[in-house]
């Protein structure tokens, strides 16, 4: 066995519970900037020593770089980790004390792979360089570093929560819009010719699966395909991705996740779908994010809240998840002191009972979610209607000049009687009866919907109904009408749509605000 071969057996079989007592742990100089006991160089030394050789790189300066992520590391985290280790090499990758139930596997897995160590393990008179990532708030930090002001070395961050306060003093700045923090480390990883290797590539991959929801995340980006699709030429298994990806893997999982399921209540709240749930458990277990992210993809709602009473903490659990942007849980959760991402989050509330924190959760999200788009923000105004008396061949070449497959057909006053298509007037064509009144060919069981009807209510009437034209009414007169067009275009453009609804409603607020009206909407927390 070569020399390389021995140091690379070292580094994926050997943690520093291994090392022979004999090796003498060095006392660290006093040091507020960690939070740590003792140090022994050497076990870093010989941690990383193994994966900078195998890589044929240089090995470290007297001072080292170290590399952390928030605390309660998720696969996102690691795999932004990883990739950082490539730009950065020989640094430490530090492991937090908590390991998010999801991320556990891949953990276990890979743990000697990926040469994490612990931060006591780390003299921090020698560190000369900090790596963030995945977050670029301070307190998300805090198990590793307690005074980071003090610290006179380099401080990068690489962080895609943009809309995140940014509390650490960092030096440098990485950020970029993309659905998985791996993906802004891998577009800077390709971009130097860095090829990872097939476990890097996997573990990376799967951060970017776990962070994107899938790739199905409201913020995916183009660079998410991008940098997944070079992962994937750089040999990442799709098949170990798979096994990481696992959402309920034991048996309480499943059983809670059931329980969670059967407790469920449906709300439409300013014309959005919410689910919410109440369930009571002996205290926190893991994978309770996990149930709920499996819950929210059964049920496929516009958000998803479990409150989770911990009998034995006499505390309270809120887990949030969203795939709209008109409903950030992060912001919903703020209130409660959570935290967390705009589609995923969570609070923690100590000495709160389970039933008044779901009715303050409901009162909050009545009064502080924008309205959903509706039928009158997507409709065809102003309405082309059919009179009922005309013929087909009227009709027809009505249709012809508005460029429609389709109209509503009114009675002498006006009110909605009845449905025309080309599908009917091809019938009276076959049968020779062009001439025939419009009321003989009609369809007259029409499905119609308000202005206020939310646009996930026309979606499930078309595909239920199997219908192309859904008339607006108004006290029975038709005033417009949506389109399968119109439903194609609102999901293609909901984002952007949902954006403009936000400002506009945020616009008004201010609007009445500086009115001084006591009815104002209350601000973003």
């Amino acid at each position: 066995m070569s020399h390389r071969t021995r140091i690379r057996h070292v580094h994926y079989f050997m943690c520093w519970r291994d090392i022979p007592a004999v090796i003498p742990k060095c006392p660290l100089r006093h040091a507020s900037l960690l939070h740590c006991r003792y140090s022994s160089p050497n076990i870093y030394r010989m941690l990383t020593l193994g994966y900078i050789q195998g890589r044929g790189l240089a090995e470290p300066e007297d001072g080292i770089t170290v590399i952390i992520g928030h605390t309660n590391s998720d696969l996102d985290c690691f795999g932004s980790m990883i990739l950082a280790r490539l730009l950065y090499p020989g640094a430490a990758l530090v492991r937090s004390a908590l390991v998010h139930p999801v991320a556990r596997n891949l953990h276990h897995l890979y743990g000697n792979r990926m040469g994490m160590v612990h931060v006591d393990e780390l003299d921090p008179a020698r560190i000369l360089r900090i790596v963030v990532v995945d977050t670029r708030t301070k307190n998300r930090i805090d198990e590793y570093f307690s005074n980071l002001e003090e610290f006179a070395g380099e401080i990068i961050v690489y962080d895609h929560h943009a809309g995140d306060a940014g509390t650490i003093p960092a030096t440098r700045l990485h950020e970029h819009e993309c659905g998985s923090n791996t993906t802004l480390l891998g577009l800077e990883v390709r971009s130097r010719g860095i090829v990872p290797d097939e476990d890097e590539a996997t573990i990376a991959l799967t951060g970017m699966y776990a962070d994107t929801g899938n790739f199905l995340h409201n913020n995916v980006s183009e660079e998410d395909f991008s940098v997944a699709a070079w992962l994937r030429a750089c040999g990442a298994s799709m098949r170990l991705v798979r096994n990481f990806l696992r959402p309920l893997s034991d048996q309480a999982q499943i059983t809670l996740f059931h329980e969670v399921l059967n407790s469920l209540v449906y709300h439409e709240i300013q014309g959005h779908f919410v689910v919410l749930a109440e369930v009571h458990i002996e205290g926190q277990m893991g994978g309770l994010a996990a149930i709920v992210e499996k819950l929210h993809e059964v049920e496929s709602p516009d958000a998803t809240f479990v409150v989770f009473g911990l009998k034995k903490e006499k505390s309270v659990l809120i887990v949030g998840r969203s795939h709209r942007e008109s409903i950030f849980v992060n912001k919903v959760l703020a209130p409660f002191g959570g935290g967390g991402h705009e589609f995923a989050a969570s609070a923690y509330i100590k000495g709160a009972d389970a039933s008044g924190i779901r009715n303050l959760l409901v009162e909050a999200l009545t009064n502080d979610l924008i309205p959903a788009c509706s039928a009158q923000d997507v409709m065809l105004f102003p309405a082309h209607s059919i009179r009922h008396d005309w013929t087909l061949l009227e009709a027809s070449m009505f249709l012809e000049r508005i460029n429609q497959t389709g109209a509503a057909v009114v009675d002498a006053e006006g009110q909605l009687s009845g449905m025309l298509t080309l599908r009917d007037i091809m019938k009276g064509r076959k049968h020779a009866q062009m001439h025939a009144p419009v009321s003989a060919y009609m369809s007259r069981k029409v499905v119609s919907v308000g202005l206020t009807t939310p646009m996930r209510r026309i979606e499930e009437l078309i595909h239920e109904h199997n219908i192309a034209h859904l008339p607006v009414t108004e006290s029975g007169r038709v005033i417009g009408i949506v389109t399968r067009d119109e439903v194609i275009e609102f999901i293609r453009e909901q984002s952007r749509r949902e954006r403009i609804i936000a400002e506009n409603a945020r616009a008004a607020a201010i609007d009445l605000d500086e009115k001084g009206d006591e009815h104002a909407a209350r601000p973003d927390p």
